[in-house]
């Protein structure tokens, strides 16, 4: 009969998980900064709209928050 074993992942695989996940979530803050942080100095009352929106779709998935982004750029 065949006998199933559990995987069990190194210290360094996790932790270069989570090392990723960092680098998303920080590489994301970075671009909603920017985007408030130009929104900002071209004068616009939606800032903080804009780069909150940007920041959700991004963490949702890469398509929709690239489509938000673009739209927030052609649209500045």
């Amino acid at each position: 009969m065949l006998k199933l074993v559990p995987l069990q992942a190194s210290p360094l695989q996790s932790l270069s998980g989570y090392l990723v996940i960092f680098l998303i979530v920080i590489g994301i803050l970075f671009i909603a900064r920017w985007v408030y942080r130009d929104a900002t100095a071209r004068g616009s009352d939606w800032a903080w709209q804009w780069a909150f929106i940007t920041a959700i779709t991004l963490f949702a998935g890469l398509v929709p928050g690239v489509i938000v982004f673009f739209i927030y750029y052609s649209l500045r």
